[in-house]
């Protein structure tokens, strides 16, 4: 997912992981979520903001062998610079979000 500063992403993170509860709308989800690599969905909320280079890679290495072994793993940032490693790419703008931007690779 992907959204400007201020878009929600956040406030959306909260929401999913039940700390916060909405004030309009609703939000449906199958499944458990949490924010450590034992849960179901793993959701990280810009994770990778100040990690130097050799970090950085290694963020992307243990987030595709979780995939690889069944997890989902939502990153949450306001840039789209690693669009090629996601499945799919969602956009937050103003508190909706907004039709699948890419679609999922093989």
């Amino acid at each position: 997912m992907v959204g400007e500063n201020g878009a929600g992403k956040t406030t959306l993170l909260r929401i999913l992981s039940g700390e916060l509860a909405p004030d309009r709308g609703t939000v449906r989800h199958h499944g458990g979520f949490g924010y450590c690599p034992q849960a179901a969905v793993l959701m990280l909320d810009e994770p990778y903001q100040g990690f130097d280079w050799e970090t950085y890679q290694r963020f992307w290495d243990l987030a595709t062998r979780l995939r690889e072994d069944g997890r989902s793993v939502l990153v949450v940032s306001h840039l789209a610079y690693d669009a090629e490693r996601l499945d799919t790419l969602w956009r937050l703008d103003g508190g909706r979000l907004h039709g699948q931007i890419t679609e999922p690779t093989a």
